[in-house]
């Protein structure tokens, strides 16, 4: 049976540290922290083969997805406003960065401190940094209109994220998911509908260093509130770390993991990316905001000294990367389609 999906809190944290929680951590969480009842793909074969709560964990994917949404609503918060936990580094292109370094004390608090590895990552704490751009709703160049948005980013995810971004591989694959199309949850009280919830295994090849691996819990999700149009999209890493004292099996053992190739590196990121339709006074069709949070590590043999200094700059070519990618798709598809 599985060990306690909810870590052990430590002492009583400050005020700014409760608004943290112990699901999007780059810690991550274990194979048997995940929901009973999905369906997984056999890295092998393809078969498809469900899960069930005699030989696979815990809680209920309902539960399981309200309680990473409460956590992922107010990690923003004060961002826009360059307030406290998080600070403006610059502006470039369009592109608003900002940074939010979550302290020892906060890591303690959220992720518990019952085992080796996670006091080990807690001592290092965890570095977010974020981008913020706005975009006119037209599907137009140099931006993309809110149907482009929704498809791209939350319905299709995974898939698109393979097409339009230069580091991710074809063969990053979907190894589990959960039948979430009646979900209607309530969190940061407010409604949210049109939930996914799925295993992806997304494969990368950056310059310079070897393939990286990052087993991800994929979670979206969009607001079902009147005159309000937004939607979230949530990473959490599948790290095992806290399979530590379990009896249940590793994600790499499941059967739904892909074989580590030779030379692979298995790393781990965390990130929360919201976006909105807001009103503009000069349009009528209204503007875009597009928000993304990350902390990550790829692991090997290099360290986070030199991994963070870069990924600002990284993240801030994802929004050209994007607006060049769907300029281009508009252009495959027929003016007048074939009857």
């Amino acid at each position: 049976m599985a060990s306690s999906t909810t870590p052990t809190p430590a002492s009583q944290p400050t005020r700014a540290s409760s608004r943290l929680g112990p699901w999007i951590r780059l810690n991550g969480i274990s194979y048997s922290q995940l929901p009973e009842a999905g369906i997984g793909i056999e890295a092998a074969s393809g078969t498809i083969r469900p899960l069930n709560g005699s030989d696979h964990p815990t809680k209920n994917a309902k539960t399981f997805i309200a309680a990473v949404l409460e956590e992922a609503i107010p990690f923003l918060n004060g961002m826009v406003q360059n307030e406290p936990p998080w600070s403006f580094l610059k502006s470039k292109a369009g592109v608003q960065l900002y940074k939010r370094v979550v302290s020892k004390e906060e890591l303690d608090y959220c992720n518990g401190t019952h085992d080796k590895a996670t006091k080990k990552a807690n001592e290092e704490g965890e570095t977010w940094f974020a981008r913020r751009s706005i975009h006119e709703n037209k599907a137009e160049a140099n931006t993309a209109s809110w149907d482009e948005f929704t498809l791209h980013i939350k319905q299709e995810h995974f898939e698109r994220e393979k097409d339009w971004c230069h580091s991710v591989l074809a063969s990053s694959r979907r190894a589990m998911y959960w039948e979430t199309s009646d979900f209607e949850i309530v969190a940061g009280e407010k409604q949210w509908n049109n939930i996914s919830l799925e295993v992806v295994e997304m494969i990368h090849k950056p310059p310079v260093v070897s393939e990286r691996k990052f087993p991800e819990v994929l979670i979206t999700a969009s607001l079902n509130e009147p005159g309000q149009s937004e939607f979230l999209v949530i990473s959490i890493p599948i790290t095992d770390s806290a399979n530590v004292r379990s009896q249940t099996p590793s994600f790499q053992e499941s059967g739904f993991a892909s074989a580590k190739k030779k030379g692979q590196v298995v790393g781990a990121y965390a990130s929360i990316e919201r976006c909105c339709l807001r009103p503009n006074p000069s349009s009528a069709a209204g503007e875009i905001e597009w928000i993304m949070a990350t902390a990550s590590d790829a692991k090997g043999w290099i360290p986070q000294l030199i991994q963070k200094p870069s990924i600002p700059g990284q993240i801030q070519k994802d929004v050209s990367m994007y607006m060049r990618w769907v300029k281009d798709q508009r252009r495959s598809i027929p003016d007048v389609l074939p009857q």
